[in-house]
């Protein structure tokens, strides 16, 4: 019993699988490049999405507040240790 041939042949099966996969890989991709370019061709005529600045974050808003409840805070502070 030579393992040699049962080792050949297994290599064999995995190259041809990875040959495939390769191939499918590459279809995919074009296929994927096809989406991006339809997208950017309509984003091109002004239907990809709302104009204008996006709207503000409401997060933002939040941290502007607690900056200034902590400024006003730290001001207070310190006024009392004086």
């Amino acid at each position: 019993m030579d393992p040699g041939p049962f080792v050949a042949e297994l290599i064999t099966i995995i190259g041809y699988v990875m040959i495939f996969v390769g191939v499918y890989k590459i279809f995919q991709i074009g296929s994927d490049l096809g989406e991006i370019k339809e997208l950017l061709k309509s984003g091109q005529r002004g239907l990809g999405g709302p104009s204008g600045p996006p709207p503000p974050d409401p997060a933002d808003a939040y941290a502007e507040n607690l900056l200034r409840a902590v400024n006003q805070e730290h001001v207070g502070t310190r006024t009392e240790r004086d």
